[in-house]
C-alpha cells in the first residue's frame, strides 16, 4: 500500500492572511490599552498629589502655624531658622519656604511666557505643579507627565486643561460664599465658580476644562466612561 506523504506547512497566502489578522488585532487593541495605561497613570498621579500636597500644607503649619496665616507673600525672604530663601520673586520664594521642603526630591524653578515669571515645582516621578499668576497663589495646575511635552515647550497653551494638565485651586482665606462656595481650605480641584451639580462639571470639562480634575475626584479618582477628553 502506497501511502503520499502530506507537507503540513503553511502556504505563503495563509501566513500573509495570519499576519494580516494579526496586524489587524494589534492595531484594534494597541490603542486602546495604551489610552487605558495613560487613564491609570493620570488617576494614580492625581489621587497621589492631592494626598501629598495636602500633608505638605499640614506639616508647613506645624512650622509656621495656621495656613490662613501665612497664605501671603509677605516674609517670604527667611525660612523659619532665618535662612534666606531662594527665588526671584515672592510666589517662588513662598514655594520654596511652604512647600519645596516637605516633598522629598521637589525642585523648584522659574518658567516665564506672557511677560510673566511663574514658579513651577517639578516631583520626582516626573509630573510638576505650575502656579498660574503673577499676583494670585490661589490657581494652580498640575501636570501629570512632562508639562513641556503635554503643552509646549513654552508652556503657552498651559490653557488646555484636562488631557495631561489639570487645574487646582488653594485659597485658605477666602469666604465661602459667592463663587468661592465649593472652595475648601485644602489645597483642592479646581472648583470657583461651580454651581454643584454633575452638570456643571461635564459642561466645564468638555469646554474650558477648568472642572476636569473635580469630575475625576467626584468618581473615587476614576476617569468616567464618558469623560469628555482624550487623556495624554
Amino acid at each position: 500500500m502506497n501511502f503520499t506523504k502530506t507537507n503540513p506547512a503553511f502556504t505563503l497566502a495563509e501566513v500573509l492572511i495570519t499576519l494580516g489578522i494579526i496586524g489587524v488585532v494589534a492595531a484594534l487593541t494597541i490603542p486602546v490599552l495604551t489610552q487605558n495605561y495613560k487613564k491609570r497613570v493620570v488617576e494614580t498621579r492625581l489621587q497621589k498629589f492631592y494626598s501629598t500636597i495636602n500633608q505638605v500644607i499640614n506639616l508647613a503649619e506645624i512650622d509656621y502655624g495656621l495656613r490662613e496665616d501665612w497664605y501671603n507673600l509677605n516674609d517670604v525672604d527667611t525660612d523659619r531658622n532665618g535662612n534666606p530663601v531662594a527665588g526671584n520673586t515672592p510666589r517662588t520664594k513662598w514655594v520654596n519656604k511652604y512647600i519645596v521642603p516637605y516633598i522629598k526630591g521637589a525642585a523648584a524653578d522659574e518658567v516665564s511666557f506672557d511677560g510673566i515669571t511663574r514658579p513651577i515645582i517639578y516631583f520626582a516621578d516626573g509630573s510638576s505643579l505650575l502656579c498660574l499668576h503673577q499676583t494670585s497663589l490661589a490657581d494652580w495646575v498640575y501636570f501629570t507627565s512632562n508639562p513641556y511635552k503635554c503643552v509646549g515647550k513654552k508652556l503657552e497653551d498651559v490653557w488646555l486643561y484636562g488631557e495631561c494638565s489639570f487645574k487646582f485651586i488653594y485659597n485658605p482665606a477666602a469666604e465661602k460664599t459667592g463663587s468661592y462656595k465649593y472652595v475648601t481650605n485644602s489645597f483642592d480641584t479646581y472648583t470657583f465658580g461651580w454651581d454643584g451639580t454633575n452638570e456643571n462639571l461635564y459642561s466645564s470639562c468638555r469646554s474650558e476644562g477648568a472642572y476636569c480634575a473635580t469630575l475625576i475626584q467626584h468618581n473615587s479618582w476614576k476617569i468616567p466612561d464618558d469623560y469628555p477628553k482624550r487623556i495624554r
